[in-house]
């Protein structure tokens, strides 16, 4: 009977039971998100679905509640979620501050007199991609470029959700590919290699991708009556502008949104009815909608550090390096099953983690390792980790981009997921790469 206790307790603290809250929270985010009310609302909250989640991975180890919970403020307070909730809470107070100075329906007009309408859809993804290759970062990218397409749609009578996609799909693309990118460098950093010999051997893997997506979105059934006079003052359009000319130079995002929201206030100054007060308001107000996201941010980075404290990430990368073993024993290394190893690892970190940056930090010595054993390039290994963590990064439901994307745009981040094409085209292309080989020399 001791015996049969000590056993119960051995396998309930095996390291594979640290990954069950993670899939508790999935199945009830993604059960409860199906079903939707109207306008996209979600029945149940995410922010609510998680705390069973977290009460589960506190369970495991009940007589270490103050060592647990001090991990799981750790993550709570990461710098990287720290700065995520400062974002969310920039790009709110812009949005609407932008709204309030009648800014989006100026802007809305003025893309829609330029766009012609059968390339609304196409032109969203691209400039989406443009903006995040230069600044590097998919949040600043959604944060400056969501408020935009979702007035563009609706005027134009295009499915918001594909709208939106092909903006998440474009802040990806910048997002692994750009140079300045954190993906990017960590990928590079860890793996060993130059940074123009990662990005040459990705784009060749990005652009086939890149080409269906707008190639989609160019035929998507689409609304195309739209006024014959769409009237906007340029002067309320001009924040925007500001806001994409600095993006381009490369500024940090907090400071480009910083520099928005004050030149906003400044144009909504010049116009009779607009005060200090209505001003101040629309900063709290933009704050005030984000709160949901920045909750769950801050919940997901603590149950993600406990799920590493307790080795859940470790006993899955321990896994896949023994399958990997398994089917190279007693036979020459086969590159194919090293490459897909080191896309199991950095997609599984991803989704353990919603953080394709913490993902690669997570997975990239593993994948150097295995890379050296199966004679894998390290631009290819780093190109491997990069693409796969940024693409389950853009369909995640849980996700930083897909939270913020779906906040701005009050939709339901899982309705989402599914109208990401250039992240699905992309993962599809990487695969074909490695089982055809054509990359890995």
């Amino acid at each position: 009977m001791i015996g049969n206790n000590k056993a119960h307790r051995f396998i309930f603290r095996s390291p594979f039971f640290s990954l069950l809250p993670l899939l508790l929270f999935l199945g009830i985010f993604v059960i409860f998100g199906i079903q939707s009310y109207d306008g996209g609302k979600l029945n149940l909250s995410p922010t609510v679905a998680i705390l069973p989640a977290i009460l589960l991975a506190f369970s495991w180890e009940p007589k270490a509640f103050h060592k647990n919970l001090n991990v799981f403020m750790a993550g709570v307070g990461h710098s990287n979620i720290l700065l995520m909730c400062f974002v969310f809470l920039l790009s709110g107070a812009f949005s609407e501050v932008m709204a309030s100075i009648g800014g989006i329906k100026a802007t809305v007009n003025f893309a829609l007199h330029y766009i012609p309408p059968h390339f609304i859809l196409p032109g969203v993804f691209v400039v989406s991609a443009f903006i995040s290759l230069a600044m590097g970062t998919s949040m600043g990218t959604i944060a400056s470029v969501t408020p935009i397409a979702v007035g563009v749609c609706q005027t134009a009578g295009v499915d918001l959700t594909v709208g939106i996609g092909a903006v998440l799909g474009g802040a990806m693309f910048g997002d692994n590919l750009s140079i300045i990118s954190d993906t990017t460098i960590a990928a590079v950093q860890t793996q060993g290699c130059e940074m123009k010999d990662k990005f040459r051997m990705n784009f060749f893997i990005a652009l086939p991708a890149m080409i269906l997506a707008v190639g989609i979105l160019l035929v998507y059934p689409q609304n195309n009556t739209l006024d014959a006079a769409l009237d906007f003052d340029f002067l309320k359009v001009l924040p925007y502008i500001v806001v994409l000319i600095l993006s381009l130079l490369g500024m940090h995002v907090y400071l480009i949104l910083i520099f928005g929201i004050i030149i906003g206030g400044m144009i909504g100054f010049l116009g009779a009815d607009y005060s200090v007060v209505h001003y101040s308001k629309a900063i709290y107000k933009g704050f005030t909608t984000m709160e949901e996201i920045l909750i769950l941010s801050m919940f997901i980075g603590g149950l993600s550090e406990l799920i590493k404290h307790q080795g859940g990430m470790a006993y899955l990368i321990e896994k896949i390096l023994s399958l990997s073993h398994k089917f190279n024993h007693g036979g020459k290394p086969n590159k194919k099953v090293g490459e897909l190893s080191i896309a199991a690892m950095s997609s599984i970190a991803d989704i353990c983690t919603a953080n394709n940056t913490v993902s690669i930090l997570m997975a990239g010595e593993a994948s150097r390792d295995i890379a050296k054993r199966y004679g894998i390039p390290a631009t290819r290994s780093a190109s491997l980790l990069d693409i796969f963590s940024c693409v389950f990064q853009g369909i995640l439901p849980y996700s930083a981009q897909v939270l913020l994307a779906a906040s701005i745009s009050n939709l339901n981040p899982v309705d989402l997921i599914g109208k990401v094409y250039y992240c699905y085209f992309l993962g599809v292309a990487t695969l074909i790469s490695i089982f055809f080989g054509r990359y890995q020399k």
